[in-house]
Parts: structure tokens; C-alpha cells; sequence
């Protein structure tokens, strides 16, 4: 990037962003499309070691929480319409990151959700009744494998897609069906 800007240049770049993950257990994002997850402070620091500044940047709703970062030579002057660092500020990355506790206790955190979600899907199932999913999105795929969930949990799952019906969940192997009740089997009980 640093040898592609142009002099007095901008570059916005977009990113999921790591502290909304972290912060809100949002581990089933990671998947193939998102395999790569920033703060604030990392993506500054990978900046400056190139010679280029974020002097600005957005937080948006995207992918459970993204940041856009506004960013230019580190020699050039600020833009004018952002003669300021206004955002920066603002975002500040909160204490931990540098800390490998703030990571294990993600860990414990999203392995907790696990435990939770597979009691849960026991005790259905021990009280005789079927599960279906709705959806097959990356992320229910990130959920699903990550929890061991296969079809003795969850007997199918339906979506809107047409190019997923009669196929199957990547690595659980749940049949995909189309939402219409004609379209897919009885849910069986025990």
C-alpha cells in the first residue's frame, strides 16, 4: 500500500474488529471469508512500520463489528477534512490486548458456550424431541463443527437457497432442505 499511494494519497481499508469479537464471544465468525482479525492498535502498529498513519477511523455494525480506518503517508499531512485525529480517540483499544490472559479467557469463554449449548441440546433430545436448524450460513458451519454437533443433534436444517437444498452442512454432513414442509422429511421422534 505504501508503494501504491500516491503522495497526499488516502487509504480506507475494513476489517472485523478483534475487541468486539473478544468482547462478545463472537468466535463463529472465524471462518474461511474472515481469517483475519485486527485491533486498532495492531493495524496502527503494521501501518507505522510501513511508513503510513490511520488518522481516522469508523466503527461499523459489519460482521458483529468492524472497523474502517482511514489512513496516509506518515509524511504527509493530515487531509484537510481531517485536520484532526477526531475518531481516533474515540477508539481506543481497552486494556488486555497485549496480555495473553485476555485471550484464554476468550478461550474458557467460547468453550463454555460450547458446554452449554451441548446441555442443552441433551437435554432435548433425552426428552424425546427432534431439532431442526434454519439457516446454513459460514457461521452455524464454525458452530456446528466446533461442538461436535452432527445429525444426533441436529436432525436437519432448512434454508431459502435453492443451491443448498438436498446437500449437506461442510464437515457435520446435516442435510440441507428447502423451508416448505413438502420438501422435507417428518422430524421422528423417540
Amino acid at each position: 500500500m505504501k508503494i501504491a499511494l500516491a503522495p497526499n494519497g488516502v487509504i480506507t481499508m475494513e476489517f472485523p474488529h478483534l475487541m468486539k469479537l473478544v468482547a462478545e464471544n463472537q468466535f463463529d465468525t472465524i471462518y474461511h471469508e474472515h481469517f483475519s482479525y485486527f485491533s486498532l492498535l495492531s493495524a496502527s502498529r503494521i501501518f507505522a512500520a510501513h511508513g503510513l498513519t490511520i488518522y481516522d477511523v469508523d466503527e461499523l455494525e459489519t460482521h458483529g463489528g468492524s472497523l474502517r480506518v482511514y489512513a496516509c503517508h506518515a509524511e504527509d499531512p493530515l487531509p484537510a477534512d481531517h485536520a484532526e485525529r477526531r475518531h481516533v480517540a474515540g477508539v481506543r483499544d481497552r486494556g488486555g490486548l497485549e496480555d495473553l490472559d485476555y485471550y484464554a479467557g476468550f478461550a474458557e469463554r467460547v468453550r463454555d458456550t460450547k458446554h452449554k449449548l451441548l446441555d442443552l441440546l441433551i437435554a432435548v433430545k433425552r426428552a424425546g424431541k427432534s431439532i431442526a436448524g434454519y439457516g446454513a450460513p459460514g457461521k452455524g458451519n464454525t458452530l456446528l463443527n466446533y461442538c461436535g454437533i452432527r445429525t444426533d443433534f441436529l436432525d436437519y436444517t432448512v434454508d431459502r437457497n435453492p443451491y443448498k437444498h438436498g446437500r449437506f452442512l461442510p464437515g457435520t454432513h446435516i442435510p440441507i432442505y428447502a423451508r416448505s414442509a413438502s420438501q422435507r422429511p417428518a422430524p421422528t421422534t423417540c
